[in-house]
């Protein structure tokens, strides 16, 4: 994109976010806005909402940094906070988590393998539908990954046992 309409774009959303400080649903818009712009500027600009305090911001925030990648060295720079936010996955919103996991989808990379595996574990035999689509979209993500370690582990997890069923149980591949 012509780094002057970039900066704009930048400058407008930064404008937006401030505005909207008490508006959950005006920081969603320039989040949404400003995501199709694929730069690093508004990769930049994006990694600063992560932290929001609306779950739904969050998500779209997720999703944002995801539509960011572009195969270069800047994937990391989004990456690694949406993992990072994925350790703490027991105390987000499960609505938030499903974004960042959205997001890592279009970020697939080997590091993220040992934290998608551990998650999924934690998660896959819990009953409430929150985390159940949380499970899903994490294995949407591991997924996406195309390696052949990334593989491995989905077969693992396939086999796992349900806890509840006890010994003998079905795995997860037999429900």
């Amino acid at each position: 994109p012509d780094p002057a309409a970039v900066k704009a774009a930048v400058k407008e959303f930064q404008d937006a976010i401030k505005a909207s400080s008490k508006d959950a649903a005006g920081r969603l818009a320039a989040v949404q806005k400003v995501a199709v712009i694929r730069d690093p500027k508004v990769g930049a600009a994006l990694l600063k909402l992560l932290g929001d305090r609306d779950p739904e911001v969050r998500a779209a925030v997720g999703r944002a940094l995801g539509e960011q990648a572009d195969g270069s060295k800047n994937d990391a720079k989004y990456r690694k906070p949406l993992v990072a936010r994925l350790k703490k996955w027991d105390k987000d919103d499960p609505q938030a988590l499903i974004g960042y996991l959205d997001g890592l989808v279009n970020l697939p990379h080997a590091s993220t393998i040992d934290p998608l595996t551990a998650m999924i574990k934690k998660i896959m035999y819990r009953e409430r539908a929150p985390e159940r689509d949380v499970g899903i979209a994490a294995c949407k993500a591991l997924g996406a990954i195309r390696d052949k370690s990334a593989v491995a582990e989905i077969i693992g997890l396939l086999g796992m046992t349900n806890p509840r069923a006890g010994s003998g149980g079905p795995t997860i591949s037999q429900q």
